[in-house]
């Protein structure tokens, strides 16, 4: 019956946090949308939201087949993140730098090529080299193993944010802005790496667990304080 297709658990709530806080930070920042940067956060922003929908839905589904497709929608936003962060941090770090659209394109291919093999992962498990489903008691919950490809564009990904979140912290720095507004940004990419490591690793105590949209909410409170209580998009770095 339909009430065996759905489930609600504590780990649904986090996802749900994230949506909306993200939601909350998109209306209130597309106001400055003018400003440098702005286009490509709020496309960020967008991003997340998307994620935390899908991986909030594989928590609540209960069949095996849709928790696997909500998997892979949240993948391909996951793939999509750091890409837009990434933009984000070079567009308002360098107004005056527009991003080619063949640099985008090989920013792009990592990502892609990633996406493309979790479409068809069940012909090679580059990403996920199994897969399975756990009971929790009244709950399931999916438990994943992951392949060569999907550490590979991992790595990317962290790349990507420790290259943008270096290059905007460097110039929000020298451009005299509060201490505070340094920290955040530096702090927030770091969040989310870090739960979304202990997720992925052979140390995570709960492997059905995903920590990543906890670290994510937590990264979003550190972004909103830059942003609306430190002035982050009201000026323009000048390096």
């Amino acid at each position: 019956g339909i009430h065996c297709m759905f489930q609600l658990t504590y780990w649904t709530a986090p996802s749900l946090f994230v949506a909306l806080s993200c939601a909350i930070l998109y209306s209130r920042t597309r106001r400055k949308r003018n400003l440098p940067g702005v286009s490509a956060f709020l496309s960020l922003l967008i991003i997340l939201i998307l994620w935390s929908c899908a991986q909030g839905a594989e928590t609540i589904l209960t069949r095996f087949d849709h928790k696997l497709i909500s998997t892979q929608l949240a993948f391909i936003c996951i793939e999509l993140t750091p890409v837009a962060w990434f933009v984000f941090c070079l567009n308002y770090a360098r107004s005056e730098l527009r991003i080619p659209a063949t640099w985008l394109a090989v920013l792009m291919l990592v990502p892609l090529s990633a996406i493309g093999l979790a479409a068809t992962n069940s012909h090679h498990h580059l990403i996920w080299s199994d897969s399975s489903l756990t009971e929790l008691g009244e709950h399931v919950a999916t438990t994943m193993e992951y392949g060569l490809g999907f550490f590979i564009a991992t790595a990317y990904s962290y790349s990507l944010d420790l290259i943008g979140t270096s290059i905007l912290a460097f110039s929000v720095s020298q451009s005299g802005a509060n201490s505070r507004v340094v920290t955040a940004i530096v702090a927030a990419p770091i969040a989310v790496c870090a739960a979304n490591m202990l997720s992925i690793s052979a140390i995570n105590p709960y492997p059905w667990a995903d920590f990543t949209a906890v670290g994510c909410l937590v990264a979003i409170l550190l972004v909103n304080q830059a942003v609306f209580r430190n002035g982050l998009l009201d000026h323009q770095p000048v390096v």
